[in-house]
């Protein structure tokens, strides 16, 4: 099982974490740009790391498929809501 943080009021899955200021920032993915995934076993441990706002983001189980090279579909389980995440044969992302 893998999970996502998503945000309540964008709706968009995070992409990563920038530590390069005074607190850690959150960068929300694009279609261009995948979410994190974790499994149960990281979870916890990531969002004390990230410093993750529970009042912003929300815990979603999601199902990853991977329709070809270099692209992906994240499903939220709960509300079925589906995102494509891509990448060009150059490795820029689509």
């Amino acid at each position: 099982m893998w999970y996502a943080l998503k945000h309540k009021e964008t709706g968009r899955f995070l992409g990563g974490t920038n530590f390069n200021y005074d607190g850690p920032e959150q960068i929300l993915s694009e279609e261009n740009f995948p979410p994190m995934l974790f499994d149960r076993k990281r979870l916890e441990h990531q969002l004390l790391y990230r410093e993750i706002d529970p009042q912003e983001y929300d815990v979603v189980e999601v199902e990853l498929q991977v329709k070809a090279v270099r692209q992906v579909e994240v499903t939220d389980t709960r509300s079925g809501e589906t995102r494509s995440f891509g990448r060009t044969p150059h490795g820029r992302h689509i």
